[in-house]
């Protein structure tokens, strides 16, 4: 009995953990004829919109762009929440992407929402080049 109902609780709380790989994102939606992708900050790779992102999603995507742009292909900064696939099988124009991306909600242009995304979080390399003005030298250090 006891096994049954671990069971049943662990069946009734695992749909809970499967949406970890869903993110908050900022980044270049661009939305054209043969275009609907989605290029987060956080690196150089171009997802397609995922068949199964909702249509109201769709349509605030679509609002955004024609709002924000002034011809097609043009890309306007949103940030989004979604789930990145780079596994599942893509044919057509998304065939020439990194993979699909699912957006489940829009949060808007780029500086309207005052949040933080992952990319925000990432580590940062700077270079300390000068102090007031004053260029610095590098010294090299012999190999012992």
């Amino acid at each position: 009995m006891r096994q049954l109902v671990f069971f049943l609780i662990l069946v009734w709380t695992l749909p809970g953990y499967t949406n970890d790989q869903v993110q908050r994102y900022r980044g270049s939606y661009t939305l054209g004829h043969e275009v609907n992708i989605f290029c987060p900050e956080i690196n150089s790779q171009c997802y397609w919109l995922s068949p199964s992102t909702e249509i109201q999603i769709r349509q605030q995507l679509q609002q955004l762009s024609k709002k924000h742009t002034i011809k097609p292909y043009q890309a306007v900064c949103v940030v989004i929440q979604g789930n990145i696939d780079r596994e599942s099988r893509r044919v057509g124009f998304a065939a020439n992407y990194a993979g699909l991306i699912e957006i489940v909600k829009v949060f808007g242009f780029c500086g309207q929402p005052e949040m933080v995304t992952q990319g925000d979080l990432q580590h940062h390399r700077w270079i300390l080049e000068s102090i007031n003005g004053v260029d610095i030298t590098v010294l090299k250090f012999p190999n012992y």
